[in-house]
């Protein structure tokens, strides 16, 4: 399956204009969503300790900064 991601070479992936790392971005935001979530759903559980922590901090950091990939990061269209 990951094989066939990234050897698809159909019309789309071919386009100029589609950008695979832009695709790939929207479901990252998904996946530091899932972990900041899971963290504090663990926290309220009353499951705390430094792996808990950690999760919550990378699915913040990774939300801040993804999100400022797909939502506000212009690229260089000029030359």
């Amino acid at each position: 399956m990951l094989v066939s991601v990234f050897f698809c070479y159909n019309e789309k992936m071919l386009n100029k204009n589609f950008n695979l790392y832009k695709f790939f971005d929207n479901f990252g935001l998904l996946v530091f969503a899932f972990l900041t979530w899971d963290a504090l759903m663990d926290i309220d559980d009353g499951i705390d300790g430094w792996r808990v922590y950690f999760r919550l901090i990378i699915g913040i950091l990774g939300l801040l900064v993804d999100g400022y990939l797909v939502f506000f990061y212009k690229e260089n269209k000029g030359v």
